[in-house]
């Protein structure tokens, strides 16, 4: 865990004061988190499934349950799910699961709707493209919430 939390201290509003603290909650307690979510072809991340990074960086399968397999990395693959670009301080040519900018999220998951928080919006958006769609909501600031029916 130490080394995840290494690779991110750069990344654009980290809290320092609360890294150590949540890093050894999550490690002790990893069984009781999981990162994604899905029901049918949504899946709900915390900040999106950037389509490249899920494919070359991740080295996911397309055409399995995508979020069996982000709750289940392999052990080569659980470094990817930490992955911070440029666009949020970090070094990676993409953004992972818990990282991902907007900018990044431009290609979608063929023939998924992502629903989406961390990029913040001032109401919330959907952008449809490559046969996928992304619904961002994290736009609590502004008092809007996403409502699922």
């Amino acid at each position: 865990m130490h080394y995840i939390t290494d690779r991110i201290e750069q990344c654009f509003r980290y809290d320092y004061d609360l890294s150590a603290k949540v890093a050894e909650i999550f490690s002790t307690h990893r069984e009781l988190f999981q990162f994604a979510y899905q029901e049918e072809n949504c899946i709900f991340t915390h900040a999106g499934i950037v389509y490249k990074w899920f494919v070359n960086s991740f080295k996911g399968d397309i055409e399995q349950n995508i979020a069996y397999q982000l709750n289940n990395p392999r052990p080569e693959q659980e470094v990817a799910l930490y992955f911070c670009s440029k666009k949020r301080g970090g070094f990676d040519e993409t953004g992972g699961i818990f990282w991902a900018d907007i900018e990044e999220l431009y290609k979608p998951l063929q023939g998924y709707t992502q629903v989406v928080g961390h990029n913040r919006v001032k109401e919330i958006t959907e952008y449809t493209n490559n046969g996928g769609r992304i619904i961002f909501c994290d736009c609590l600031f502004n008092e809007g919430y996403l409502s699922i029916v």
